[in-house]
Order: structure tokens, then C-alpha cells, then sequence
């Protein structure tokens, strides 16, 4: 991975604003909807091309509904933040 100890503190301080902004009190849809936005300007500022864009998005397309496929019908989603997304990340 490029730029992994790099990409660890960013992770790691998303993780803790993530934390900090649920403790103020902040529901998941406005903490969720911050973080797009800021995702959102940070694709726009960047020098990625339109194909490169739509590439990664594609990607991510395919992880997200891989893994809406596992849940079953009925199935509660729990999410949580008492472990890291990653466990190199605690």
C-alpha cells in the first residue's frame, strides 16, 4: 500500500473524529452525510481523471453490494465503534 504510515494516521484520526463527533451527540446520518461531503470535495480538488474516478467507485460499488449480499432478510445491522474498522488501526 502506498503511503501506509501516512494512510494510518489519517485512518486513525477519521476513527477518533468518527468517535468524538457520536459523543457530541451526533446521529450517524449527519456524521455519515459530513464525511461524503468532505469525500466529495476532496475527489473534486483532486488531480484523479474522470476514468480513475469511476474506476475506484465501481470498486467500491461491487465491495458495498458484496456485502449487503451477506445479510440476510430480517437481519439487524449493528453498527458499532467499540473496534476498529481495521485492527492494525487499534
Amino acid at each position: 500500500m502506498e503511503n501506509e504510515s501516512e494512510n494510518r494516521k489519517c485512518a486513525l484520526k477519521i476513527y477518533n473524529l468518527i468517535y468524538d463527533l457520536s459523543e457530541d451527540g451526533h446521529t450517524n446520518n449527519a456524521i455519515t452525510n459530513g464525511m461524503l461531503f468532505a469525500l466529495s470535495l476532496h475527489v473534486l480538488n483532486s488531480s484523479f481523471s474522470i476514468n480513475e474516478i469511476i474506476e475506484q467507485l465501481k470498486k467500491l460499488f461491487g465491495t458495498i453490494k458484496g456485502e449487503i449480499g451477506k445479510i440476510e432478510d430480517g437481519d439487524q445491522v449493528e453498527l458499532s465503534d467499540l473496534k476498529p474498522v481495521n485492527s492494525q488501526w487499534d
